[in-house]
């Protein structure tokens, strides 16, 4: 609430309102000392769009329309060049408003519910995130209490599949294994895999298969262009030999994905027809000769701008997945599971909101967890 702004823990560096984070580390980083030394309240909250909030970092003319026209309103009682950015101009008006607090409610007054601002602080924690300040209490909303100092808030426990892929089903036609790194070959597997000639207008046409993705219910197609170009990309860095053998299951895995991210085409994707890129992540077992390799599988999936054109598997990308030695532990004791029994997976650790902690027999599965607070797991 904004009756106990000033009470916590951090100044009010970028304006005046309730402070919330993108990245939920950053959030941890204020609620572990406040002002009296002890514990604070962490929260899972929803705050107003990024078009009705002050870009600190923009320059004005570079700021949503809701913000221009507050910034044109004969209200305003000061004016700056375009090229000022957002967090300047907040600077001067509270000087001329005589208070942060003054100018955070005049803002309010013209339609601009708050600020949000790029996060500079504490290392690399909230490196590359956004951080927001929001100016009403009505405008920002608590979903879930996270943490308390005066108790734990129990949490449910969302997993996903872990997806095992044998490379060796990349087979020809002749069932002779198909040289990977043989694009050609491994296209025309492809194509016969995810998907289907149809006879159409007296042509052969290949039509993909679709794919339901269970995390959020949407479906993509196969798209054979998407399919050739993502042939084309550079394996990243610690993907190597894992970024096309991923290829053997590209259904089994987006089927298992879990949302991560969306990319609003703001003029920096290059195809003009696409209305927005989403990515999702799924963990893969690799089976590599006698060793088996766990590796995050990121998806981007294209959300075209034609609503009769559905969502269709642009590329992925893998990274190999490195478990320190000592989460292999149970009741203190060394445990004999190795990277191959994992069979589930806390998704926030897909989503790359947390690092994994410990792993756990439950029932038949091995989950491959990530602990909130004492013990308890979470998930966002």
């Amino acid at each position: 609430t904004t009756q106990k702004i000033g009470t916590g823990t951090g100044e009010q560096a970028y304006g005046w309102g309730l402070y919330a984070a993108e990245k939920r580390e950053v959030s941890e980083f204020y609620t572990t000392l406040g002002k009296d030394g002890s514990s604070g309240h962490l929260y899972k909250v929803s705050v107003p769009d990024a078009d009705e909030l002050l870009d600190w970092d923009k320059p004005l003319s570079k700021q949503p329309p809701i913000v221009k026209q507050a910034l044109k309103s004969e209200k305003m009682p000061v004016s700056f060049p375009a090229g000022i950015r957002g967090g300047a101009f907040y600077g001067e008006l509270a000087n001329w408003l005589r208070g942060a607090k003054n100018a955070s409610e005049f803002f309010k007054s013209l339609g601009v519910k708050g600020i949000k601002y790029i996060d500079r602080g504490r290392g690399s924690i909230g490196e590359g995130t956004h951080n927001y300040v929001i100016f009403a209490d009505e405008d920002i909303s608590i979903q879930r209490m996270l943490y308390s100092d005066e108790k734990i808030a129990p949490e449910p426990v969302k997993l996903a599949d872990v997806v095992s892929i044998d490379p060796s089903v990349i087979k020809d036609g002749k069932d002779n294994p198909v040289d990977l790194h043989n694009t050609a070959e491994l296209k025309q597997w492809l194509l016969s895999r995810y998907g289907h000639y149809e006879k159409r207008n007296g042509k052969d046409k290949w039509v993909g298969n679709e794919v339901i993705i269970k995390d959020d219910g949407t479906i993509q197609k196969f798209h054979d262009d998407e399919l050739a170009s993502s042939l084309n990309k550079k394996s990243p860095r610690k993907g190597g030999e894992g970024q096309r053998q991923a290829y053997a299951a590209l259904d089994r895995l987006l089927e298992n994905a879990v949302y991560k991210n969306v990319i609003e085409n703001d003029g920096q994707i290059k195809h003009k027809n696409v209305n927005k890129v989403r990515e999702y992540a799924a963990l893969a077992k690799i089976k590599q000769g006698e060793d088996v390799k766990l590796y995050t599988v990121t998806f981007k999936i294209y959300e075209w701008k034609n609503p009769a054109y559905k969502d269709s598997y642009k590329a992925h990308k893998v990274r190999e997945v490195e478990i320190e030695p000592t989460l292999y532990k149970a009741s203190g004791e060394p445990s004999n599971q190795n990277i191959g029994s994992i069979s589930k997976i806390n998704v926030d650790i897909l989503r790359g909101l947390v690092k994994p902690t410990r792993i756990e027999q439950s029932g038949d599965d091995v989950i491959l967890y990530s602990d909130a607070y004492h013990g308890t797991p979470y998930v966002i």
